[in-house]
């Protein structure tokens, strides 16, 4: 987030690319504080409806009965903003869909009308660029009658157009079902770009692969053409047709920027630069296309097929792209003129820079197309692997749908320059900059389990750039870059940024085992903590003057909040564990007399006799996310932070008093007896009190998990899913925040944060793995009897089996894709007390291994177990003799 100042404006970004997934999208009322609150909702629902009408969305309705609004008095203009917010949710539905494209590639939008929106492919990650038209069509013929259709819900159509589509979204795949209409043939396609986990290479390729499946319902064979046509992108083109052993392809370019559609269908015929309607008017009377090339812009491919009674067939078209040129750009704010002197450059002189994209190792469009369409089959499967692993799993499934779904902004907001240098901006609008420490601390999990050397690329750079770099003090890790640079640090000197990135280096670590990382990393983690320990003025061990310099940067927590607090302590544990692998002790025994004192303060300080307070000043506010850092430590196995009953309290407090206050998520401040912490009641004006984040809800409802809660978490995490995929239909545009009252959306698009959904499958798991020591821990909460999920770690992909038997557990692992070792499995330890049996085996093959109690039940193999590929392993656990 940024600061108040720029809020109020950056609200003019956030409607543009809304989505829709159907339900009712009625609001219920909501509580007015003031007229004040009243005149303010207003203002930003008016400055909402600006930007729809920039877009050329309907927003009269709206327009009108703002006016009415504004004109009435408090009594009636409640009333009258609720009707308006009505209107304009409606106006929103249907606006968004799953983005195609790949890792850095730029992308495209499938929505649930059929069509194409939101093209962000030419390096226009903020604002997108529409084509002139795209869209798929299908001719029948019979003896003495033929019928087209438009495959979309489109006015421009007209009566061609397709308005009842089935849609379902999993990301990166698309199902769409477009019935038959009045024609013979039932049309449905499968649409999908390549986003293979442990395969970055293969997941940054600028496509997207469209396989329509054609079945006459009829009893006489059916004449059928598909067309797939793109209008202009370019003010001057040229086109080119190629027909190669592989493909045919249609190209459109403009100096080195091209789009094309190719398919593997023999019979392609092509049409390039026609005028006039959008649909070429030979294939609607011919079923085919002429082989004309213009320069308009404007590119077509067709297929023909014959299909017998009640048969099908399939026809799969490619649309791809190439931009190679990608361009450096500036920034605004955070005073960056001054901030580029400090650097020793310019913006002038950085802002258009040659940075490139990955794809360019290609070298051509042709060469994207030619190794798609020979390896067609592989990148779907591998694809599939893992979004398969998810949908049939036995998890809740609002979960299912966020843990598929939420991983967008790894193609909406990524970036990857020719070079290799990689990253993910916090929003596409607004805070759109790479590398915001404190929000990749949420959102980057699944990039660590999926790319690691991705993410761990990303930690080396912020380790770079640390102060001294740029003026900033010793050790200060920076919050963000600037612009696409990789190379220019800026943002506030947090020291959350210190916090955040200790902690990601030490999770990258035991997620991998790559100890050699973590050397590298050893002497920024040194610096960064001795930064923040200097940041104790008055002897209490905790950072002072903290107030809104953290990650909630409009919410004035107070002197040491326990936000912070909670985070440092998991900080001190993880820098304490890190010492202790390179035999540090004298370090590591500092770093546990830090944390053994600043526990003591927390405790002596916070706790207010029903949960750990916001801070001491704000010591009647519970703050949702104010064991953020326990839950980092749960993830990665640091043991308690604060007094285990304590923290016991503290959830059931959020569960009791944060989560009900709001339908949408946990709001993030709460004060028994008063309510909201509306930012009145503490005498400064901000939303983030009273607002939901989508992201830390989802680390809430994860921690909760770990720690036993069942109900309560996942009824927060189905809240979210409900408003954003439901009500207001943002399932792939997940905000950073929507209003406590209201629902409505509220900060930057496209955000980063709410990646955090993927620590709701850990906390499912009670999962718990380190690759260093080859050990694994799984322990659901005591709710979940069975338990099917993926389970994904660095370099493994595996179905994970789970069940209580009442006198035991058991567990299968099934290796889907690479090679996980093991040591040491730790299963629930339900009766601490009496004789307790196990047995594993590998493939049905018994293994030597020993249990011990020492920390729940453990089973220790005699020799390193290996599970590779299609490997099964299974273990049981029995109180009393197997």
């Amino acid at each position: 987030m940024i600061s108040k100042p720029i809020f109020l404006a950056a609200f003019l970004f956030v409607i543009a690319n809304c989505a829709a997934c159907g339900g009712d999208n009625s609001a219920p009322p909501p509580t007015f504080r003031s007229d004040t609150a009243i005149a303010n909702e207003l203002h930003l629902l008016e400055q909402n409806m600006q930007i729809e009408e920039v877009l050329g969305h309907d927003t009269l309705k709206l327009k009108e009965l703002l006016e009415r609004a504004k004109a009435a008095d408090p009594s009636e203009a409640g009333p009258l903003l609720i009707r308006c917010r009505d209107e304009y949710l409606k106006g929103l539905r249907g606006r968004s869909g799953v983005p195609l494209g790949g890792l850095g590639a730029g992308t495209i939008e499938l929505w649930p009308d059929g069509a194409l929106h939101d093209w962000r492919i030419a390096g226009n990650w903020d604002l997108a660029k529409e084509p002139e038209f795209s869209f798929a069509a299908i001719r029948t013929e019979t003896p003495g009658w033929h019928k087209t259709r438009i495959l979309q819900d489109s006015r421009w159509a007209g009566r061609k157009r397709t308005k009842e589509i089935t849609y379902e979204g999993r990301f990166p795949f698309v199902s769409l079902d477009y019935g038959a209409g009045e024609q013979p043939v039932a049309v449905t396609s499968s649409v999908f770009s390549p986003f293979i986990p442990h395969d970055a290479e293969n997941s940054c390729l600028p496509v997207a692969c469209f396989t329509f499946k054609l079945m006459n319902i009829s009893d006489e064979p059916v004449h059928v053409s598909l067309l797939f046509a793109v209008g202009s992108f370019f003010e001057q083109a040229s086109a080119q047709f190629e027909r190669t052993d592989h493909f045919s392809i249609i190209r459109c370019e403009s100096g080195p920027d091209s789009i094309a559609i190719a398919t593997s269908s023999p019979s392609a015929a092509f049409s390039a630069g026609w005028e006039g309607p959008f649909l070429p008017a030979e294939f609607e009377k011919t079923g085919t296309l002429r082989g004309r090339i213009g320069h308009n812009g404007r590119i077509a491919l067709c297929s023909e097929v014959d299909i017998e009674p009640r048969a099908s067939r399939e026809i799969t078209f490619l649309l791809s792209w190439y931009y190679p040129d990608q361009r450096q750009r500036p920034t605004r704010g955070y005073q960056m003129e001054q901030k580029f002197l400090e650097l020793g450059t310019t913006q002038e002189n950085e802002a258009n820079k040659y940075i490139g994209r990955r794809y360019n190792k290609f070298g051509s469009l042709e060469e994207i197309n030619r190794y798609f369409f020979q390896n067609r089959d592989r990148l779907e499967r591998e694809t599939a692997l893992w979004t398969s692993g998810i949908y049939e799993s036995n998890v809740d499934p609002d979960v299912k749908h966020l843990l598929c779904n939420s991983l967008y902004p790894f193609f909406k907001t990524s970036f990857w320059t020719e070079d290799g240098g990689f990253n993910i901006l916090e929003s596409t609008n607004g805070c759109a900059n790479p590398d915001c420490i404190h929000v990749r601390y949420y959102g980057s999990i699944p990039l660590a389990l999926l790319f690691p050397e991705l993410d761990q690329q990303i930690l080396r750079r912020l380790a770079k750039y640390r102060g001294p770099f740029g003026g900033a003090k010793v050790g200060q890790i920076p919050e963000q870059f600037y612009g696409f640079s990789l190379e220019l640090p800026f943002g506030r000197p947090f020291l959350q940024n210190n916090l955040s990135f200790v902690l990601m280096v030490y999770r990258d670590y035991i997620w991998t085992g790559d100890e050699a990382f973590l050397r590298e990393m050893w002497p920024a983690i040194k610096e960064a903590m001795t930064l923040v320990a200097q940041a104790d003025s008055d002897g209490d061990n905790l950072p002072d003057l903290v107030r809104v310099a953290q990650s909630y940067d409009d919410y004035d927590m107070g002197d040491s909040p326990i936000y912070i607090a909670g985070i440092w302590l998991a900080a001190l544990r993880a820098a304490e564990e890190t010492a202790l692998v390179f035999n540090d002790r004298s370090r590591a025994k500092e770093y546990r007399e830090l944390f053994d004192n600043a526990r003591d303060t927390v405790e002596r300080t916070l706790w207010n006799g029903r949960f750990y307070a916001l801070s001491e000043e704000r010591a009647d506010v519970c703050f949702a996310d104010a064991l953020n850092g326990q839950w980092y430590a749960d993830m990665l196995g640091l043991g308690d932070l604060l007094d285990p009953e304590r923290i016991q309290k503290t959830l059931a407090a959020v569960f009791q008093f944060n989560d009900p206050a709001t339908p949408y998520g946990i709001v993030n401040g709460f004060s028994p007896g008063q309510g909201i912490d509306y930012p009145g009641h503490a005498g400064y004006f901000q939303a983030q009190s009273s607002s939901v984040w989508p992201g830390a809800t989802f680390a809430v409802a994860s921690l909760g998990l770990y720690r036993g809660f069942y109900e309560e978490p996942l009824a927060a995490v189905n809240e979210v899913h409900e408003n954003y995929a439901v009500r207001l239909g943002n399932l792939w545009n997940i905000r950073e925040a929507c209003d406590g009252d209201t629902g409505l959306p509220m900060a930057w698009p496209f955000y980063y944060r709410p990646m955090s959904a993927w620590a709701v499958l850990l906390g499912v798991q009670g999962f718990r793995y380190h690759a260093p020591h080859a050990s694994l821990a799984i322990d659901p909460p005591n709710q979940i009897r069975d338990l099917r999920t993926p389970l994904i770690v660095p370099g493994v992909t595996a179905t994970l089996d789970f069940a209580r038997t009442g006198s035991g557990a058991q567990l299968k692992i099934t290796v889907r894709r690479g090679t996980l070792r093991l040591k040491r499995l730790s299963l629930p330890d339900e009766a601490p007390k009496g004789k307790v049996d196990a047995k594993t085996w590998k493939n049905g093959s018994q293994l030597e291994a020993v249990l011990t109690r020492d920390a729940g039940n453990s089973i220790v193999f005699r020799e390193e177990l290996i599970l590779s590929e299609s490997d099964v392993f299974e273990a049981h656990l029995q109180h009393g003799e197997l």
